[in-house]
């Protein structure tokens, strides 16, 4: 039996042999108990530092042109690059962020919307039907427009019940696919001169 009082989760998985991430999992739900307060504090902090700096967006209006800078930053993060592909492909697990992506594009460019294509990575344990409904309600693109999906077998025993599959998005222009990149480079040498750094951006093919 492990004497837990005063020790943190860390301290609490070396004595069990057990990461602190198991330790949190398994305190979660102790009402009334000390690692109860401490998630309640520790999550009020996040709390105060998540939205610490959000008050810079409440005069942050999205136009034409900031839609398209933030929609090309996103794409050079995260999105296909010429010339492996020509066209547009921006592909993520968080759904959060794909929705985002194709409203800043909606917001930027003059798009076909008929020549959207979704692409879902899913597991064979996870329902097709109910995933692809998931992804054309947040994306708004039509059922008809997402193609064959590429089904794996999840390893390990983790589970996300939250795991919606990995979208890939995707835009058949070449055109737009290299402005997106031609933003996302400009923004990074204008970003590198801010402290005098070097004047030439490393092109990464």
């Amino acid at each position: 039996m492990v004497v837990a009082n005063n020790l943190n989760y860390s301290e609490v998985g070396k004595k069990l042999g057990v990461s602190k991430n198991r330790i949190s999992i398994w305190c979660q739900g102790l009402a009334g108990t000390r690692w109860a307060s401490l998630i309640k504090k520790n999550q009020q902090k996040r709390n105060i530092t998540l939205n610490s700096e959000i008050g810079i967006l409440r005069k942050f209006d999205i136009d034409n042109n900031r839609a398209k800078l933030c929609a090309g930053i996103m794409y050079g993060c995260e999105g296909s690059k010429y010339p492996s592909s020509n066209g547009v492909a921006f592909t993520n697990s968080d759904s959060n962020l794909v929705a985002a992506f194709i409203s800043l594009m909606r917001k930027a460019f003059r798009l076909d919307e008929t020549k959207w294509r979704v692409h879902l990575l899913i597991h064979s344990n996870q329902n097709y039907s109910q995933m692809v409904s998931y992804w054309s309600r947040l994306l708004k693109v039509q059922k008809s427009q997402f193609i064959k999906p590429t089904i794996t077998v999840p390893l390990g025993k983790k589970h996300r019940n939250e795991y919606k599959g990995t979208c890939s998005l995707r835009y058949n222009s070449c055109v737009l696919q290299l402005k997106l990149i031609g933003i996302f480079e400009a923004f990074m040498r204008k970003s590198m001169s801010l402290e005098g750094g070097q004047n030439g951006y490393a092109q990464v093919r």
